[in-house]
């Protein structure tokens, strides 16, 4: 495709498949539920990170015959973490989130950035790696399936009319702020919308 960028999407495991993909990734992004068994799932990541960025040093420094063979660094740097799918009630996480989403940050430092200074006060709204907190859309996903298409680009002949319209803008506008965050952070050149087709240059996340 000669694509300058590419978005690799893993499932929730640390199995072979998933393990050369990240490997082949310059940067990792995590998306975090408000629940237990995400926080768990930080502690299994972080620590398999470093595991396999020290392996796959190893083996690229035990093989100088592979030199001018394109082979991937194996960095697999943490950018940051995107809380997802959780309710919200006058624009805020309803409480039953709200304490699950406080431990985030923590244990994203302790766990995937190996970071032991940083305590349990640090909010989310406060950690720079906290690249997004993306609500729970409900119903306009299985409409999103439906019709094949991003939530975003949804219209009332798809359904998404009265409240689900307003819903179609808030996604797209919470979709725009972490687009333009990530052009930011990785020094790509700005894009017109989130549905322009675009190549910046960039690395491989």
């Amino acid at each position: 495709m000669d694509a300058d960028i590419v978005l690799i999407d893993v499932g929730p495991n640390l199995g072979s498949l998933n393990r050369t993909a990240l490997i082949s990734s310059d940067y990792v992004i995590t998306p975090v539920a408000p629940d237990i068994y995400s926080l768990k799932g930080l502690s299994n990541l972080g620590p398999r990170l470093s595991k396999w960025r020290g392996e796959w040093r190893t083996r690229l420094e035990k093989r100088p015959d592979l030199v001018g063979v394109p082979m991937p660094r194996g960095d697999m740097k943490p950018l940051g973490y995107i809380v997802m799918q959780h309710s919200k009630k006058a624009g805020r996480p309803v409480k039953s989130y709200r304490q699950l989403i406080d431990w985030i940050p923590a244990v994203f430092h302790k766990e995937v950035l190996n970071d032991d200074k940083i305590g349990d006060d640090l909010k989310v709204e406060d950690d720079v790696y906290c690249l997004a907190r993306i609500k729970h859309y409900r119903s306009l996903m299985p409409m999103s399936m439906e019709d094949r298409k991003p939530i975003f680009s949804l219209t009332p002949a798809d359904g998404a009319f009265g409240s689900h319209a307003e819903s179609v803008a808030a996604c797209k506008e919470e979709l725009k702020k972490l687009t333009d965050l990530l052009i930011e952070r990785l020094d790509l050149q700005p894009v017109t919308t989130i549905e322009e087709e675009w190549m910046p240059k960039g690395p491989s996340m």
